[in-house]
């Protein structure tokens, strides 16, 4: 009767308990560093709500220009303000028209189509 020795170690075995130790290493390491990640790191900002206007979008646009070339872009739309603000404002109130008809119970595809059509016009 032939027994088998336990001072033998099964090769396989013993390549799985290395790959099963490995995988539990990298997953407690991964958990590990976004956990800290968490508490080290700071909070990021809440995002802000940035103004809509023709205005604001040129100063935005403006800001990393140098001064003269800031200025000549600042005068440019100074002389075109009202009607972009005109336009903006249609804009706005066609896209409201388009919710509107979005919403409405029950759908009326005609007059889906006219805030559309509001929508390329504006």
């Amino acid at each position: 009767m032939t027994t088998m020795s336990l001072t033998m170690p099964d090769r396989s075995s013993r390549l799985l308990l290395v790959v099963s130790l490995a995988l539990n290493l990298f997953f407690l390491g991964t958990i590990g560093a976004l956990a800290i990640r968490h508490y080290v790191t700071p909070a990021q900002p809440a995002a802000t709500e940035r103004t809509r206007t023709a205005a604001a979008r040129i100063e935005r646009l403006a800001a990393p220009l140098p001064a003269a070339d800031a200025e000549k872009l600042r005068a440019a739309f100074r002389a075109q303000e009202a009607a972009a603000e005109r336009t903006r404002d249609a804009l706005n109130q066609a896209l409201a028209r388009l919710q509107r008809a979005l919403r409405t119970q029950p759908f009326d595809a005609a007059e889906l189509r006219a805030a559309l059509t509001d929508i390329r016009t504006a």
